[in-house]
């Protein structure tokens, strides 16, 4: 990992940021991220994340660093791991260093006075808000290619196949036998009910009529029962 320049601005501004975030958490004037102070074994531990962050290869801004989301800190934590060559468990670390640093140095900028007005004939300028380095900027999505066989949707497995077929199957297989049963017991009743009225009439005629009235009743019966069962 090559050495940063010391006598670079940024990061002059980055060692003084940490140090003053580091008394900050000795003297309890900051708190770790459950809410209480830091204890001595808490401050050694993130002196000694936060001193990887100061021997970065590219230094980092301190104005940028307040500005910073949980992903661009995640990225940032990352490249600290890798120039230093620290295993992957010390990611998780240096990551939880930089978040209350960002949150110490947000709270800074928010405490400062603010600048003086402007005279009445001058034409004030915005002050440049600090953007985050361009290594830190997210990536664009990559493009999916349609010709590309590994963007391409799943194709269904045999087995997939089998068990969509057997659930249909064991549908139709319930629906045919609950018409049946339906048709059954409609029989049954007509049945019944002509057996009923050949008592109860004695004129050929009228058996006739209400045979012919009660069996067409049924078949229709019949067909709006099995039609309302097969289509549910």
């Amino acid at each position: 990992m090559a050495t940063p320049d010391p006598t670079s601005r940024d990061g002059a501004e980055l060692r003084a940021l940490i140090q003053a975030y580091l008394s900050a958490a000795e003297a309890g004037r900051t708190l770790d991220r459950a809410g209480r102070r830091y204890t001595t074994a808490g401050v050694r531990s993130l002196r000694r994340a936060l001193a990887q962050v100061a021997a970065a290869d590219e230094p980092v801004d301190a104005g940028a660093l307040s500005v910073m989301d949980a992903r661009a800190l995640e990225r940032l934590g990352r490249r600290v791991v890798d120039d230093a060559g620290l295993p992957p468990s010390r990611l998780t670390t240096i990551v939880d260093a930089l978040r209350g640093l960002s949150a110490y140095a947000g709270a800074r900028r928010g405490a400062e006075p603010p600048p003086a007005a402007p005279l009445p004939w001058t034409d004030p300028a915005p002050a440049p808000r600090p953007e985050p380095p361009p290594w830190l900027a997210e990536p664009p999505p990559p493009r999916v290619s349609q010709s590309d066989p590994a963007a391409a949707p799943e194709a269904r497995t045999p087995t997939l196949t089998m068990l969509a077929l057997g659930a249909h199957v064991g549908t139709w297989i319930e629906r045919i036998l609950v018409i049946a049963f339906v048709l059954t017991a409609c029989g049954h009743g007509v049945h019944g009910v002509l057996e009923v009225l050949d008592d109860y009439y004695t004129s050929e005629r009228a058996r006739r009529w209400s045979r012919n009235f009660i069996i067409t009743y049924a078949i229709l019966a019949s067909l709006i029962a099995a039609y309302v069962i097969w289509t549910r």
